[in-house]
């Protein structure tokens, strides 16, 4: 029989009490012997409520345990021995503290810390999987269209260039053939227009890719914006992580079952006889075994959880997730070939400039002509050739004021904000 020291205390006293009838002793006996059979019982099924589980019982514990220091009262007063009244209402009291003391116990506390810590841990778990599964899927969506934007810029400053040089080498080709043609048959027979239409193809060009770099460029920069968004969306989610480990930490979750643990080891300290504190101490370690078993299944989601989430949501970032959420190499390299595709679009206006001069138009030399002839074909040829390198220079301009790495300074700088997680 479990949970006995107090019955043996008890039917030691009552077998020494004095002047007592033999027949009222014996009902006082069978009476507590009654009692403390059921009392076993009931004190065992309290164990119950110290299981590993789902729910809290905390409240059921106090109830129940309330309930019995009343039953336990109640019982005992239901002895009818004359010559014990006195010992057993003595008794009933004692027991009756016995039970108020386990109502008053924090044990079940915190076993119910520890459940709820545990359902957290798992419902977090699944939250913030589905945070970071969102945040990644946003990421790769926005990185993929930032690669093709980017793809698409480093395509406009190389097209336009070549667009640049293919325009003039036809544009000059055709002078050369015409003047070549008005020096031996006559400027009159020759006809400059399909020039003048070549370089006004040519502005056409010069302003669509002036246009399509704009539109570009401003793409990157919206969805460098909304990258910044799914970056500010990570860095709050660490922070509720980190909130959320104030009360859902390794060490939050132990300090619960050594509360527990230490309810438990002091209950003993707290009953009145020492059959009770014999009886408190057999349950205090008992309710400790209970306890540790609810311990482990929080350690276990705890650990659980920290595998999925630490280096990502706590703790230091680590370095798989930086990289994936901030890819500067790629930058690098789009920015060095902006850079690069700028400086060629340079060289070709500086050193094959799209100018009509008296003597000169394209490239190609006039002096081959009578000065009348001359100055017709520059009058002719001079405003579409400068409104032609006038529309490749605000091309120019434009990305000299807009200068692409500042793209990279900008990604840069956000990621910034991530490495430094690490």
């Amino acid at each position: 029989m479990t949970y006995d020291a107090r019955k043996k205390e008890v039917l030691e006293e009552l077998a020494e009490l004095p002047e007592m009838e033999e027949t009222e002793r014996e009902i006082a006996r069978r009476g507590l012997e009654s009692y403390f059979r059921d009392r076993e019982g009931r004190i065992e099924n309290l164990l119950e409520f110290l299981e590993p589980g789902k729910e809290p019982r905390g409240r059921a514990w106090a109830d129940r345990a309330r309930t019995l220091a009343g039953w336990a009262m109640e019982e005992i007063q239901k002895i009818k021995a004359k010559g014990a009244r006195s010992f057993l209402a003595r008794v009933a009291f004692q027991e009756h503290k016995f039970f108020f003391h386990l109502h008053l116990s924090q044990m079940p506390v915190t076993r119910d810390r520890m459940v709820r810590q545990t359902a957290n841990l798992k419902k977090a778990m699944k939250e913030f999987d589905d945070k970071w599964a969102t945040i990644k899927s946003k990421d790769k969506s926005i990185d993929d269209k930032l690669k093709s934007a980017a793809e698409q810029y480093d395509e406009l400053l190389t097209e336009a260039a070549r667009e640049a040089a293919k325009i003039e080498k036809q544009a000059a080709e055709k002078m050369a053939d015409l003047v070549g043609k008005a020096l031996k048959v006559g400027l009159a027979t020759v006809d400059f227009g399909v020039v003048e239409q070549v370089l006004d193809n040519g502005v056409k060009v010069a302003q669509i890719a002036l246009d399509k770099t704009q539109d570009r460029r401003m793409e990157i920069f919206v969805l460098l914006s909304r990258e910044e968004q799914v970056i500010h969306t990570f860095t709050v989610g660490r922070k509720a992580v980190a909130e959320f480990l104030e009360d859902h930490s390794y060490a939050k979750i132990k300090a619960a079952w050594e509360d527990g643990d230490e309810a438990a080891e002091k209950l003993e300290k707290k009953m009145a006889t020492e059959g009770q504190k014999r009886d408190a101490a057999e349950l205090g370690k008992r309710a400790q075994d209970e306890l540790k078993k609810v311990f482990a299944v929080a350690e276990k989601e705890y650990r659980e959880f920290a595998k999925h989430h630490e280096h990502l949501f706590f703790g230091p970032m680590g370095s798989q997730y930086v990289a994936e959420l901030a890819e500067v190499d790629t930058w690098k390299q789009h920015s060095k070939r902006w850079q690069e595709a700028r400086e060629d679009f340079d060289d070709l206006l500086r050193k094959r400039l799209l100018e009509a001069k008296e003597s000169n138009v394209l490239g190609v030399d006039l002096r081959g002509l009578s000065r009348t002839d001359r100055m017709k074909v520059y009058f002719q040829m001079r405003n579409a050739c400068q409104k032609l390198l006038r529309a490749w220079n605000a091309w120019k301009d434009w990305n000299t004021a807009n200068d692409p790495r500042e793209i990279l300074d900008s990604r840069e700088d956000m990621q910034s904000h991530v490495k430094a997680l690490r």
